[in-house]
C-alpha cells in the first residue's frame, strides 16, 4: 500500500481542524500592499473570484485613482504567509483580512470544509482501492487461491 495516502489523511484531518475563511464574491474585505498587516497600509478591497481556499482575486478601491485588480492574494493567517513564506507573493500580491473587529462568518469557512470533506473521501477510496488490488496480486501469486477458497480437486 502507498504510504503517502496515510499521511495525505493525517494532513487533510490536519486542515479540517483549521480551515481558512473564503469570503463569497462581492465581500468587503480589507486588502494590505506588500502584505503587511498595519492600519495605515489597508486599502477597502471587494472579491471578485474564489481561486481556493483563503486565496481570492480581488479589486482594490484606493482612496484616489483607479481600482486594481490582485490575483492569488492570500488570507493574511494563511500558512502559506506565515514564516517561511515567498516573499514575492506577499510584495506582488499583498494579502487580505476582515475589516476591524469583523470575525469572519461560519459560512466562510463551508467552502474548505467541503473541499477538505471530499479530499478526504478520495484518500479513503484510493486507500481501499490500493488494498483490494493488493489482495487480488497476493491471491494471484498464491495460485488464485484465497485462504478461504477449498483446495482444488483432482
Amino acid at each position: 500500500m502507498n504510504t503517502s495516502i496515510p499521511m495525505q489523511i493525517r494532513k487533510v484531518k490536519d486542515d479540517m481542524g483549521s480551515p481558512l475563511p473564503t469570503p463569497p464574491i462581492s465581500t468587503s474585505v480589507v486588502w494590505y500592499a506588500k502584505g503587511k498587516v498595519e492600519s495605515e497600509n489597508q486599502q477597502a478591497a471587494i472579491v471578485t473570484k474564489i481561486e481556493a481556499p483563503g486565496r481570492v482575486t480581488l479589486t482594490i478601491l484606493p482612496p484616489r485613482g483607479m481600482p486594481i485588480h490582485k490575483q492569488g492574494v492570500y488570507y493574511k493567517d494563511d500558512p502559506i504567509m506565515q514564516g517561511t513564506s515567498p516573499l514575492s507573493v506577499k510584495q506582488q500580491c499583498g494579502v487580505w483580512a476582515y475589516p476591524d473587529g469583523k470575525s469572519p462568518a461560519k459560512a466562510h469557512y463551508v467552502y474548505h470544509e467541503r473541499l477538505l470533506a471530499r479530499r478526504h473521501q478520495d484518500l479513503l477510496d484510493e486507500q481501499q482501492r490500493q488494498a483490494e488490488a493488493a489482495q487480488k496480486r497476493k491471491e494471484l501469486e498464491s495460485g488464485g487461491q484465497s485462504p478461504s477458497s477449498p483446495p482444488p480437486t483432482a
